[in-house]
C-alpha cells in the first residue's frame, strides 16, 4: 500500500528539497492533551560557513500542516498549528547536523493568558462557544449543547487558568471533551466541545488473529477500581431543600453490550461540596461515571502497510481480538504516528467502557473468528 505525506509552511506546500530533508515526523495526539509534531530537519553550512536553518521556518510561530494519505484515499490532516520549539544540534562532523522542530494544534493560542473572566451565560456550552469565538486561529466549531445549572443558583462562569483550562474543566463534567482539531483547509482549525461518539465509524476493523491480522501486538489491562457509582447533592437556596443525583455505568450508553464491571463490584464516589452546583446535577454525575466507567484499556501498533486507516483520537473503532471479552468497539484516546522515509506505524490506545457478553464466545466463533494465545 502506498504512503504519502504533505507538509505546509504557512500554507505553502514544501518544496522537494524541503521535504528532502526531513529525515522523520511524529505526530501525538491524545484526548484533552494539545496535539504535537516533532520534525527533524538535516541541516548543513552553505559556502561561507554559516548554518543555513531554513528560511521557511526560521520566525516564531510560522505554521506547519502536516497531511497523510493511505493508498487511493484522500489526504488527511493530522496537525495543523504554529511552532512552539526550535532546537538545532549543530556539529562540526559532515551530516550531522539537524534541526528539530516542535509543532502543536491552534489549542497553543488558548493557553498563552491565565486572568480570571466572569461568563453570564447559563449553560457550558455558551461559555465554550464564547471562549472560542473569541480566537482568531478557530475558524469553526462543532459543539453539543448543555443543560443550564439546576435550582436557582444565579448564573455566571468564572473561567479559572488559561482558556483551554477552563473549557477542559466544562468538558469533563459533562462527560465530553474540548479541543482543536485540523481543519479541512489549511490555518482553518476547528473548536470542539463534544460528547464522545459511542459506535464505530468508517475506520477499518483491528484484527488481532488470523489471516486478516493487521496489528503487530497488542496488550490488555482491565482495571476493576474505575468504574464506581457516582452520587451528587446540593441545595435548592430557595426552599433550602436539597437536590440528590447518581449515576453509574449501567444508565449510560456503553460501548458494547455488558458493563466492563458489573455493577455489584464498583465503588462509589461522591462529588465534593461546590462541584455539584455550578451546573446541571445529573450531567455531572453522568460524566464523572462516563469518565470513570473506561476500565478496558488496550495498547498496540501497527504498521501502514497492514492498517488500511488512519486512526484518531475521540473516533471508534472496532477490535476483533483473540478472545471475545476483548472483542467489540474501542474509544481512541492516543495515537502516535511515526512517519520515516521507509516506513510508518501507529502505536495506539483504546479504552472501552464494555465487554461482550458470557454467550458472545459462542457467537464469535460462529463467525470463524480465530482463537489463540498471543
Amino acid at each position: 500500500m502506498r504512503i504519502d505525506y504533505r507538509v505546509y509552511f504557512d500554507g505553502e506546500a514544501a518544496s522537494s528539497d524541503e521535504l528532502a530533508a526531513i529525515e522523520s515526523i511524529v505526530v501525538d495526539q491524545e484526548i484533552d492533551v494539545a496535539w504535537e509534531a516533532r520534525l527533524q530537519i538535516a541541516i548543513c553550512a552553505d559556502s561561507r560557513g554559516n548554518w543555513r536553518e531554513g528560511d521557511r521556518y526560521a520566525d516564531d510561530f510560522t505554521r506547519v500542516r502536516i497531511e497523510l494519505r493511505l493508498g487511493n484515499d484522500n489526504f488527511a490532516p493530522l496537525i495543523d498549528g504554529p511552532v512552539v520549539i526550535r532546537d538545532s544540534d549543530l556539529s562540526s562532523e559532515p551530516g550531522r547536523s539537524s534541526l528539530a522542530l516542535t509543532v502543536r494544534d491552534d489549542s497553543v493560542y488558548l493557553n498563552r493568558r491565565a486572568a480570571p473572566t466572569v461568563f453570564e451565560e447559563s449553560r457550558d456550552s455558551a461559555i465554550a462557544r464564547a471562549i472560542f469565538d473569541d480566537c482568531s486561529q478557530i475558524d469553526d466549531t462543532e459543539i453539543d449543547d448543555t443543560e443550564p445549572a439546576e435550582g436557582d443558583r444565579p448564573a455566571a462562569g468564572v473561567q479559572q487558568g488559561t482558556a483551554i483550562e477552563a473549557l477542559r474543566a466544562l468538558a469533563r463534567r459533562h462527560g465530553m471533551n474540548a479541543y482543536v482539531r485540523p481543519g479541512d483547509q489549511a490555518g482553518r482549525s476547528v473548536g470542539v466541545f463534544r460528547r464522545p461518539p459511542t459506535r464505530a465509524g468508517d475506520l477499518p476493523e483491528i484484527v488481532t488473529m488470523g489471516g486478516r491480522r493487521n496489528v503487530d501486538r497488542i496488550q490488555v489491562e482491565v482495571n476493576s477500581e474505575r468504574p464506581a457509582l457516582v452520587i451528587a447533592e446540593t441545595l435548592s437556596l430557595g426552599d433550602k431543600t436539597v437536590i440528590r443525583r447518581r449515576s453509574s455505568a449501567r444508565e449510560l450508553e456503553l460501548l458494547g453490550e455488558d458493563e466492563a464491571v458489573a455493577e455489584g463490584d464498583q465503588g462509589e464516589e461522591r462529588l465534593l461540596p461546590g462541584q455539584a452546583g455550578a451546573t446541571d446535577l445529573q450531567s455531572q454525575v453522568d460524566g464523572e461515571a462516563a469518565r470513570r466507567s473506561y476500565a478496558v484499556r488496550i495498547t498496540g501498533e501497527t504498521s501502514g502497510t497492514c492498517y488500511a486507516g488512519i486512526l484518531r483520537p475521540y473516533e471508534v473503532v472496532r477490535l476483533r481480538g483473540a478472545t471475545a471479552r476483548i472483542s467489540g468497539d474501542y474509544t481512541i484516546t492516543k495515537v502516535t504516528h511515526n512517519l520515516g522515509r521507509a516506513r510508518y506505524t501507529q502505536a495506539f490506545t483504546l479504552r472501552s467502557n464494555s465487554r461482550a457478553s458470557a454467550d458472545a464466545q459462542e457467537r464469535q466463533a460462529a463467525q470463524q473468528i480465530p482463537q489463540g494465545v498471543f
